[in-house]
């Protein structure tokens, strides 16, 4: 009875991980296919060719995935906001599945937190 118990929990695993990865699959191809057709029906918002003769005024933006570590830079420390605020970050975030006394909610505050902070900073930077 020992073997057909760990051969029915093994079975059931496969199959677990099986649907789980036909899962991430079609999620895969779900997003692939909605951004090649946002790609075809969207343009990109690009300005036109860059005019070495003539230099914009005002401020340079970065591109728009950079803007919210461009908007610290004018509030605090280089070393800071393009250095150190990041990784902490990166390092927060990649703990969280290792954590075993964090309950789920506190996770998810965690990343809704940082999420939330990224996302305010970039569009503030990015319209400014």
């Amino acid at each position: 009875m020992k073997g057909f118990r760990a051969s029915t929990v093994e079975t059931r695993q496969k199959d677990g991980t099986r649907e789980l990865v036909r899962k991430e699959a079609l999620a895969a191809l779900i997003l692939l296919v909605l951004a090649s057709l946002l790609s075809a029906v969207a343009d990109a918002p690009l300005e036109g060719p860059a005019d070495p003769a003539a230099i914009p005024g005002g401020t340079i933006k970065a591109p728009w995935i950079f803007c919210g570590i461009q908007q610290m830079l004018h509030f605090i420390s280089p070393v800071f906001a393009g250095f150190l605020l990041p990784l902490a970050a990166l390092v927060l975030l990649g703990l969280i599945p290792f954590a075993q006394k964090i309950s789920r909610l506190a996770a998810f505050v965690i990343f809704l937190s940082i999420l939330s902070i990224s996302i305010l900073l970039t569009v503030w930077g990015y319209f400014r």
